[in-house]
């Protein structure tokens, strides 16, 4: 069967600016080596098996599809942990 690589999640932007914390529930739990999430806005990766919660702030007129959850055998980024 075919499993996806990359999936894009969509956030739909308030009317006003928002502290907003995504949580990959049983990240671990994923078959796949690595589990990130790309924020395309700030150009950042973020292993969710290693910190599964990702803090952002969501403004008004933000990209409705500003994350990619990149579900791989390797790690993507190099890093093993990233900053925020």
């Amino acid at each position: 069967p075919y499993t996806a690589e990359k999936a894009l999640l969509s956030v739909s932007p308030a009317s006003e600016e928002m502290q907003c914390t995504l949580t990959a529930h049983n990240a671990n739990s994923s078959e796949k080596e690595f589990l990130e999430l790309y924020d395309t806005k700030l150009k950042l990766w973020h292993n969710l098996k290693l910190d599964n919660t990702y803090s952002f702030v969501l403004s008004p007129g933000d990209n409705a599809e500003r994350f990619e959850v990149h579900f791989t055998q390797r790690n993507t980024t190099g890093l093993e942990t990233m900053e925020r």
